[in-house]
This record gives C-alpha cells, sequence and structure tokens, in this order.
C-alpha cells in the first residue's frame, strides 16, 4: 500500500519531469529557434533523462537507508530474543524453587516418621504429618495431639521443641511460629509451660534427649 508520503514523491518527480520538459521545449523552440518537432523530441528526451535520474536517486537513497532498516530489525530481533531468555531464565528459576520447596516438604514428612513412628500410634502420626503441612501453609487448622508427656513413650519436652525446630526452620518459619505449633499441636504437654519459654530452649542442647537439633543444610534424613 502506498503511502501519502510516497504519493507526495511521486507526484513531486513527475512535476519535476515536466517542469524540465518544458525547459528544454521552450529551449529549442524559442530560444534556438528551431521547429516543434525538435522541440518535442527534446521534450520527451528530458523526460525520460529525469525519470532516469529520479530512479537512480531513489536507489542510491534506498541503499543508503537499507542498511539502516536493517539494523533496526536486527536490534528489534536481539532485544525479543533477549526477552524471550530473560522470561525463560526467570521460569526455570521459579521451577527450581518449586521442585526444591517439593522436595524439602517430602524430607520434613520422611523426617516426622522417621523419628515419631517409635513415640505415637500410627492415628496420631497421620495427624502430627497433617499438621506439618498445615504448618507450612500457615494454616490455623492443628489437629491436637491430646496426650501427656508421660504416654509418649520416653519422649521429653526438649525432644519436641528440637523436632519443631527442625522442622520449622526448613519451613521457613520463625522461633515464635514454631513456638505457637508445638502449643497447639501438644497442648496437654505444653499446658503450663510460657510461649517465651519454648523460644528461648527450643535449640538447648543440656541434658539427656532423644531428638537432636539437625543443622539448617544437613539433611534431616542423616539421623542414624
Amino acid at each position: 500500500m502506498i503511502t501519502n508520503r510516497q504519493k507526495i514523491c511521486i507526484l513531486t518527480g513527475f512535476l519535476f519531469q515536466l517542469e524540465m520538459g518544458g525547459l528544454s521545449y521552450w529551449f529549442i523552440t524559442v530560444n534556438c529557434g528551431l521547429d516543434n518537432f525538435l522541440g518535442l523530441v527534446a521534450f520527451v528526451s528530458t523526460l525520460i533523462l529525469t525519470k532516469i535520474i529520479l530512479i537512480t536517486v531513489r536507489c542510491l537513497l534506498g541503499n543508503r537507508t537499507t542498511p539502516i532498516i536493517y539494523n533496526n530489525v536486527e536490534h528489534e530481533d536481539a532485544r525479543l530474543a533477549g526477552q524471550d531468555l530473560s522470561e525463560d531464565a526467570s521460569l526455570n528459576t521459579k521451577r527450581e524453587k518449586e521442585d526444591e520447596a517439593a522436595n524439602t516438604l517430602h524430607e520434613i514428612v520422611a523426617y516426622t516418621s522417621l523419628t515419631l513412628n517409635a513415640f505415637f500410634c500410627s492415628e496420631d502420626m497421620e495427624l502430627i504429618k497433617d499438621s506439618v503441612l498445615s504448618f507450612k501453609a500457615s494454616a490455623s487448622d492443628i489437629t491436637p495431639i491430646e496426650r501427656p508427656l508421660s504416654a509418649m513413650n520416653g519422649l521429653t519436652t526438649k525432644d519436641l521443641y528440637h523436632f519443631g525446630w527442625n522442622v520449622g526452620r526448613r519451613l521457613e518459619k520463625s522461633r515464635d511460629e514454631i513456638a505457637w505449633f508445638l502449643r497447639h499441636l501438644f497442648p496437654l504437654v505444653f499446658a503450663n509451660t510460657d510461649h517465651s519459654t519454648i523460644v528461648k530452649k527450643m535449640t538447648n542442647n543440656d541434658g539427656a534427649f532423644r531428638i537432636r537439633c539437625v543443622p539448617l543444610g544437613e539433611s534431616l534424613l542423616d539421623i542414624a
């Protein structure tokens, strides 16, 4: 489709040809005193010559501007390619984080089973694992284990502190959040224990205990 600018250029070129042809006709017939036939020959010849000149100029200008157009296209292609690479990298990073979170959660659930199976019945274990998943989602629907410490086959409060810390820190929970989780999961055990006490003693290693604090960066499953 011809643009308005192109139409103007074509019209201007045509008028230029007519003007140059008219001048040549006038020069031959009036200035030189020759007949009209020679004037027409000069007129037509001038039209052809100016047409050739205009085409040559357009070609020269086209060759001069084409690389600029190509460069602009190349720059745009490069920009779009860079944008696509950036989006791909962002998606890959997102997938890696999702995979890492899924692997961490799988490790935590497996650790919960390996660590507490010897101290709780199967029904309580299912409740504990469900509560861990709810804690991960920051949900408040923690199902309490209504058992006193004396009914937990030798576990101590220190063991529960360490269990809560091992799980909670890998879920990126704070000490306050972990203390809340422990108090709601084991309400009879911590009925007379202040929230601040749980926060303070969560990683205390003094005395006897069966469940140790596992440093961050170390696998929870390396508990042998």
